[in-house]
């Protein structure tokens, strides 16, 4: 009777394994996101004063809604780029919501995409669509 607390402590770290899905998105990783924006088949170039913005939401795929606030975090775009660095990001799933900027039609257009992905370090690029 007295070896019962050890045995239920043995069994207890026997039945500890490490998880099955080991990716849980968040920032503190190694990869990023290159999130293009594409407009009836072209690219959008980053604005000076309207900068593009990727809005990312963790561990989904299913958008969250055009509401900045339920997003976990966000990433402008550098002036005169066709893409937005979403950087140091750990495997997992995510739902990105980009906002793109036409100054040549002086229209802003917003679409997102939900990506999923094991790899723990690199560049993924990536292409949503924006209407």
């Amino acid at each position: 009777m007295k070896y019962l607390p050890l045995l239920f402590f043995a069994l207890l770290l026997a039945n500890c394994r490490p998880s099955e899905n080991s990716c849980v998105a968040g920032t503190g990783g190694h990869v990023n996101i290159v999130a293009y924006a594409n407009h009836n088949g072209s690219g959008l170039l980053n604005y000076a004063l309207h900068p593009d913005t990727a809005f990312i939401k963790f561990n989904t795929l299913a958008s969250p809604g055009t509401d900045p606030s339920k997003y976990d975090t966000f990433f402008v775009g550098e002036t005169g780029e066709d893409h937005i660095h979403c950087e140091n990001l750990k495997c997992g799933s995510y739902y990105i919501y980009r906002i793109a900027f036409d100054s040549a039609s002086n229209t802003r257009y917003t679409g997102g995409l939900g990506i999923s992905f094991t790899e723990t370090a690199g560049e993924i690029d990536t292409a949503i669509t924006v209407y």
